[in-house]
């Protein structure tokens, strides 16, 4: 309980967002093609403005616009440290 506890407060106290071009992004691996942003995925951030680089959990995602030019997408981050829901089933 007392992980869970410290991973929701941790939660509360920091956010980050980011909004990008588009509706899909290229895959990570090199593969090609598009893949559409979506929650419950990771990304890799490089934000040299705010010191920020490694992989982060997508969480939220609100895409705006339609079709064509003008669609974005924003994206709500977590740290993956963070992802401690509830506590491990244990005997």
């Amino acid at each position: 309980a007392a992980l869970r506890r410290i991973a929701e407060e941790r939660r509360r106290g920091w956010s980050l967002g980011y909004t990008v071009s588009g509706h899909v992004t290229t895959p990570a691996n090199g593969e090609r093609g598009t893949v559409i942003w979506t929650p419950d995925t990771t990304v890799r951030v490089d934000d040299r403005e705010l010191g920020l680089s490694g992989v982060f959990y997508v969480h939220t995602v609100n895409y705006r616009g339609s079709r064509g030019a003008g669609t974005s997408t924003r994206l709500g981050l977590m740290r993956p440290e963070d992802l401690v829901f509830a506590e491990e089933m244990q005997a």
